[in-house]
């Protein structure tokens, strides 16, 4: 009986930190949303100055301020910034979706 209680807290436990990776999942995609609005947002911007989609020197300081976070985290830098590009990725998509004409700006 004894054992059967250990083992009860300890699935307990996990169901636990199962919910924890839950909420922050949920937290994650709000984020995720959150930037996808602020993308967005700077995309209407871009199209009210002229500027293109695209901005190389803004997505290297983006990657290099992602990658000296999660070497500071113990991340594995090269799993976070794949993880980062297919979501800048993302957000060009969506940008590119709702004002097509910056896609075609070659300032």
């Amino acid at each position: 009986m004894r054992n059967f209680g250990k083992r009860w807290m300890k699935l307990e436990r996990l169901e636990e930190l199962r919910e924890e990776v839950d909420e922050i999942d949920r937290q994650l995609v709000e984020l995720i949303a959150k930037r996808r609005d602020t993308a967005l947002q700077i995309a209407g911007e871009k199209q009210k100055i002229g500027k293109r989609l695209k901005d190389g020197p803004r997505m290297d300081k983006v990657m290099s301020n992602i990658s000296s976070m999660a070497e500071a985290k113990g991340l594995e830098k090269k799993e976070i910034e794949a993880i980062w590009m297919r979501i800048i990725n993302m957000m060009i998509k969506e940008q590119a979706g709702k004002y097509p004409q910056l896609a075609e700006i070659k300032v």
